[in-house]
């Protein structure tokens, strides 16, 4: 079980993720989808991984020597790297150690910089909505915190749900909506900090104003 090289941009030894950071694991064999998270490190020496579920339907292959691929984004940035399991336990809570990686590839998501911004947004999701506030944002997507305190029905998100956005932008007395997805997510006891990738097909309108937000804010902070 390999990595895919064909991908890959850059290489390196570090893992820039913070603990809590959302990941996903390919088992030889296992075609279900696993996500987990990482609960612990030590750096270069190992990584403690929350065993996914469903739990019991993959024990069988957690066993020591047994690889792994471990794939997370990190601030735009597609991170992956190839390991082997040095102990499961289920107590009190199963969870998995591996070695930390030799090698740990990595490649951009976007093809534009984010500028940072303060924009409160609606978060529509199926029929659950929250308040939150992107932070910075690309024409490709953006980053959203949505507090705890402020949402008393705090939706619980996953990777890859569809999401709409809805705010107004400074200068501009209309709603703009904006269809995307979830790539990336941290949870907190007090917010949730979602990575969103929107979708290509943004109506020319409310791309426009995207784009003369983005490149207002850009030069401003220059």
């Amino acid at each position: 079980m390999d990595i895919r090289t064909d991908d890959i941009i850059n290489l390196g030894r570090r893992i820039s993720a913070e603990l809590g950071t959302t990941i996903k694991i390919e088992l030889e064999d296992i075609e279900l989808p696993l996500q987990s998270s990482i609960v612990g490190m030590e750096n270069e020496r190992y990584i403690i991984i929350k065993a996914p579920e469903p739990f019991q339907r993959i024990r069988h292959k957690l066993y020591p020597g047994n690889e792994m691929i471990v794939r997370y984004i990190s601030d735009g940035t597609v991170f992956a790297f190839q390991t082997r399991m040095i102990e499961t336990i289920v107590k009190p809570i199963p969870l998995i150690f591996v070695e930390y990686p030799k090698i740990i590839q990595h490649y951009e998501l976007r093809n534009q910089k984010r500028v940072p911004c303060h924009l409160p947004t609606r978060v529509i999701f199926e029929d659950q909505e929250n308040i939150g506030c992107i932070v910075d944002m690309a024409r490709t997507g953006c980053r959203l915190l949505i507090q705890a305190e402020k949402n008393p029905k705090l939706t619980k998100f996953d990777l890859e749900n569809e999401v709409i956005l809805e705010s107004i932008f400074p200068g501009s007395k209309e709603v703009v909506s904006l269809d995307g997805v979830v790539k990336n997510i941290k949870r907190t006891r007090k917010e949730v900090d979602l990575g969103i990738l929107f979708h290509g097909d943004t109506s020319d309108e409310n791309q426009k104003t995207l784009n003369w937000f983005l490149a207002s804010i850009d030069g401003f902070s220059k």
